[in-house]
Parts: structure tokens; C-alpha cells; sequence
């Protein structure tokens, strides 16, 4: 449902939209709505990766550094669980160089989202602290 406002600006960024006597060509204006979403979406979908490229030396060697193991959690990686996690995370400005990146286990991946990397060892920390006094 639009309101008039939203419909009046519609009508001022797409002038495609109108046909003659005022009226909209509802073919035409459905066009131009999937149009306008779908180019909004690829926007977000792109970063910026500035030449920085994380190769599969680069991961084998990660890999004898950690011990095969999760930088996080210390848990044994392997081909079904690993992840590669960003230690400052996109969203917060980091990037793919290979200096921000480290291998952890899916799970924490996904636990740890877009937290950095401090504040989600402090949860975890105020978690078991938590757990710990309920069962005493």
C-alpha cells in the first residue's frame, strides 16, 4: 500500500511511470519498483576488497600456524568445519588482507558475527560466569 507522498515522489524520480491523463501504467511502475530494488540490493552486496586477496598458500600456511586449530576456541579444524573469520570485523571497517584474517570453527563464526573479537571473549567470559554462579 503506498501513501500519496510516497506516490508523488514515485512519480518524480520515474517519469516512465505516467501515461497520459495523470494516470499510472501499473506495468510500467512494477517494472520500475523490481528495477529500483534489485540495484539497491547489488549496491549492498559489493564491497570494497583493495587488492587485498586471501589465497589457499595463504590459508595452508594459516592452518600450520594455528596447529589446525580454531583461533578462538582452540577446537580441532577440519575441511567440514573451518571458517574464515575477519578479526576487525566488514561491518566495523576491516578488510580481507591477511593480516585480519584468522581461521575459527563455523559455530563460532556464527556466534561471533560482527562482534570484534575482544568483545565477544568478553561475552563469552560474562557467559560462563553466569552458567557457573547458577549452579552453585
Amino acid at each position: 500500500m503506498l501513501h500519496d507522498r510516497q506516490l508523488y515522489r514515485h512519480r518524480q524520480e520515474a517519469e516512465s511511470i505516467e501515461s497520459s491523463k495523470k494516470r499510472i501504467n501499473l506495468m510500467a511502475y512494477a517494472a520500475w519498483l523490481f528495477d529500483r530494488r534489485h540495484k539497491k540490493q547489488k549496491r549492498k552486496r559489493q564491497r570494497k576488497i583493495d587488492n587485498h586477496v586471501v589465497t589457499i598458500d595463504y590459508l595452508r600456511k594459516k592452518l600450520d600456524e594455528q596447529a589446525y586449530c580454531c583461533a578462538i576456541s582452540g577446537e580441532q579444524l577440519t575441511p567440514d568445519n573451518f571458517a574464515l573469520d575477519h578479526i576487525i570485523a566488514l561491518a566495523d571497517g576491516g578488510d580481507f588482507s591477511p593480516s585480519n584474517c584468522q581461521l575459527v570453527t563455523k559455530t563460532v563464526n556464527r556466534a561471533k558475527n560482527t562482534m570484534s573479537q575482544e568483545d565477544f571473549i568478553a561475552m563469552c567470559q560474562r557467559i560462563t560466569r553466569f552458567q557457573e554462579s547458577k549452579s552453585l
